[in-house]
Formats: structure tokens, C-alpha cells, sequence
């Protein structure tokens, strides 16, 4: 998506602002109109700004003003007004080279180099771990900007305990396993030990605040009953709503916490079969759309 131009950088804070926001509605509502943007509408409810398209917006203020917002800011910003008193108390940031040390490189040694094919996600990872099971793979930033780094075999042993308890939930290869979690560690646990199971899965992006899960559940109804998923893996805020979702969803049997992931028995055997089952054409993941201007499609 294109940026807001230079030439807006001598306007009042409150225009530039409204301009931002202004244009990304514009933006995800080509089709249907633009309603009127005041510094007091509704992101959500006015504007129809979804959790992405906050994420757009947010990123799009810190270039336009010279800030750095922290990411509560996605959860506590209910208007422009609220995202403009969020740039005036943000950390201004002139240049690249103003927070040289902000982000630290991994020093993680020389890497083998990587085969030429693989047949699919779970044979990639299970060659890394072969190859340097301890080298960095993923670096998961939190919202106090505090780093947690995973190994490719942390990975690998966390994706094997949660292919273990979906197995254990009587999960089939083949079949749709929706996440509806924040970003984090036991995120990409999830992810991958739903590729591990032979089960394919489903990202919902997670509500902005605990009080909106059951409406967002009660919006995605409809994704996790087109994908078939069998087991929702998600917060648990979420837990009270589950017998309103296996109502609208025929297929959704089970509504898990990671917690509960957690105390599975690892197979490896059986867990081995399943990879070696896995074949090149076999859906990795099932992506769909935001839904802000329409429904959402796979």
C-alpha cells in the first residue's frame, strides 16, 4: 500500500492524521464508499479497521510523524484522536542511524548450505535440526520489545508436543486445524506441529482486546466452518464461547488452550509415519482474507 506523500508534512497534526487515516479507508473501500473520517470516529465500528488494518495504519503513522508507537498502542487506540495523543507522547526517531543498537544481529556461526529440494515444510525443519539443531531460526520480539529466540530444535520439540495432543484429539492428516493466537512462541509451536500432525492450518488473526473475543469468534464463524476445522487452538478468553461455535460449526469438535496442548506424550514413531506420508502437492496452510470489505475468502 502506497504511503501518505511528503508534501502533507507542513499540515497541522490533526489533517496529517486524519489524512492517514483517511486514505487507507479510501484505500479498503474502494468499492463501497468512504464514510465521513473525524478525529473522533470509530476505527472499528465508523471505519471498519480490522486488526490488520490497524497494523497497516500504525506503521504508516511512525513513518509520517518520525515515531516509534508501542504496539499497546493497536489495543488502546479507539480513534484518530487516540492515535494523534499516541504520536505526541512517542519516541521520535530522526534517522536510521539515531538507534543504531535497537536491534541486536544474532550471531549464529556459518550455516551448511541447504538442499537443493525438499518435499515439504516438515522435511526443511527436519534438516536444519540434522544439520544445526541449536543455530537461531526464529527471534519473536514482544510488545516491551523483549527478544525470545528459538533453535530450530526447540522448534521441532515443541511442534512435536502439540502434534502429539492434536493426534490425541483424534486430529487426521489432512484436516483443517484453525490458530487463533498472538504472535509468540507457542505460536509457530502450533503451526508447525499442525504441519507435523499431517493437519492443515488455518491463521485467524487474534482479537485487539480479551473483551472482543466472542464477537470476533461469532465474525469468523463462518472461515472456521468453510475450512472444516475440526479443533480451534486459541486463547483461553475464548474457552465460554465454544459450544456457540460448534453450533455454527458443524465440523469444529474441540476448543484447546496451548496449555492444554502441552501434556501430550510425544510418538515419535507415529509422528515420523505421518511426515513420511507427507507429499509435495499436500496443502501447507490455509491463508484467508481480513473480510474488511467483503467476506472473507480462502
Amino acid at each position: 500500500m502506497d504511503k501518505t506523500p511528503d508534501r502533507h508534512a507542513t499540515d497541522p497534526p490533526e489533517t496529517r492524521m486524519l489524512e492517514l487515516v483517511r486514505q487507507l479507508a479510501a484505500e479498503l473501500r474502494r468499492q463501497s464508499g468512504v464514510a465521513p473520517v473525524r478525529l473522533d470516529s470509530l476505527l472499528e465500528h465508523d471505519l471498519g479497521f480490522d486488526s490488520l488494518a490497524r497494523v497497516e495504519l500504525l506503521a504508516r503513522i511512525e513513518q509520517a510523524f518520525g515515531v516509534s508507537l508501542p504496539e499497546q498502542t493497536l489495543v488502546a487506540a479507539e480513534t484518530p484522536r487516540d492515535l494523534l495523543r499516541a504520536v505526541q507522547g512517542g519516541t521520535k526517531v530522526t534517522s536510521a542511524i539515531a538507534q543504531p543498537d535497537k536491534v541486536q544481529p544474532v550471531i549464529a556461526g556459518e550455516a551448511q548450505a541447504a538442499p537443493d529440494t525438499v518435499e515439504n515444510l516438515v522435511a526443511l525443519l527436519d534438516w536444519h535440526v540434522r544439520a544445526h539443531p541449536d543455530r537461531p531460526h526464529i527471534t519473536v520480539v514482544s510488545g516491551d520489545e523483549q527478544e525470545e529466540t528459538l533453535s530450530y530444535a526447540a522448534l521441532q520439540a515443541g511442534a512435536r508436543t502439540v502434534a502429539a495432543s492434536l493426534r490425541a484429539h483424534d486430529v487426521q492428516p489432512g484436516q483443517a486445524v484453525a490458530i487463533m493466537l498472538p504472535t509468540s512462541r507457542e505460536y509457530f509451536f502450533c503451526f508447525y506441529g499442525i504441519l507435523l500432525a499431517g493437519a492443515i492450518p488455518v491463521p485467524i488473526y487474534p482479537p485487539l482486546r480479551a473483551s472482543q473475543v466472542e464477537e470476533h469468534l461469532r465474525r469468523h464463524a463462518r472461515t472456521l466452518a468453510n475450512a472444516c476445522a475440526t479443533l480451534l487452538i486459541t486463547v483461553s478468553e475464548a474457552r465460554p464461547v465454544a459450544l456457540l461455535l460448534r453450533a455454527q460449526t458443524p465440523e469444529l469438535r474441540h476448543v484447546v488452550t496451548v496449555a492444554e496442548l502441552n501434556t501430550a506424550v510425544v510418538n515419535l514413531a507415529e509422528l515420523a509415519q505421518i511426515g513420511a506420508a507427507l507429499r509435495t502437492r499436500d496443502i501447507a496452510f490455509l491463508q484467508y482474507t481480513s473480510g474488511s470489505t467483503a467476506t472473507r475468502k480462502a
